[in-house]
């Protein structure tokens, strides 16, 4: 019996969900994420898992819709762990995303093995951009096929222009660079959607100011509805 469970965040585009990141919650109500995370001591088992609950819910509810999981850096520098998830994803829209719980080194294992994936189909994103340098350099170093803005660099940008331009300028340099899909993640208000939409054409949005994450079931249904 699995001791967590998986909501799932739309990501928002001209008003229309174009994808959704699936989210890992424990199911011990007493236990914030990261006092979770901490407990376990095996991310690639952890990871495993949970792509394995997200391949079961997209089957259950019959999902056509992309799926972003979050995957710990350690394991995508693992062949065996990449290889394994390659089989279990199986042609499935599901995407892996890059996360950060701690500073990790970009290995050439980690950029060969993330090049395997694209190369069977399954895209790559790069989480909490801006907030580190080692995922500017493995966007870089890679053409990954989306790169999410981190929360921290939206807040304010409704009433701070010089951090509006800041994030205007990580925008243009990124988009020029390696051309990824851009994600503005914790967009909150119509003030942050609007400041963005002053510099960014059509850009993909993630928060609360569209859509809370939500169990699947009720994705489908909030899918039906905006058909």
């Amino acid at each position: 019996m699995s001791d967590f469970y998986l909501i799932y965040q739309p990501k928002v585009r001209d008003y229309k969900i174009t994808s959704l990141e699936a989210l890992l919650r424990p199911k011990d109500s007493d236990l914030s994420i990261m006092q979770y995370l901490s407990l376990k001591a095996d991310t690639k088992l952890l990871d495993l898992q949970v792509l394995a609950k997200c391949v079961e819910d997209m089957d259950l509810y019959q999902l056509t819709i992309p799926v972003s999981v979050n995957i710990h850096p350690s394991s995508l520098s693992d062949e065996t762990f990449v290889s394994t998830a390659i089989e279990m994803i199986n042609g499935r829209q599901i995407n892996i995303e890059v996360i950060e719980y701690q500073e990790f080194q970009v290995t050439q294992e980690m950029v060969l093995n993330l090049e395997s994936l694209k190369e069977n189909g399954i895209k790559v994103s790069i989480d909490d951009f801006g907030t580190n340098l080692m995922s500017e350099e493995l966007a870089l170093r890679m053409k990954v096929d989306e790169v999410k803005f981190d929360k921290a660099l939206i807040e304010g940008i409704e009433t701070d222009r010089s951090k509006l331009a800041v994030l205007s300028c990580i925008y243009r340099k990124i988009a020029k660079l390696c051309t990824p899909n851009i994600v503005f993640e914790g967009v909150e208000n119509v003030l942050q959607l609007e400041a963005i939409n002053e510099f960014a054409t059509s850009p993909t949005i993630q928060g609360y100011y569209f859509y809370k994450p939500m169990h699947l079931s009720e994705v489908g249904r909030v899918l039906s509805l905006t058909k």
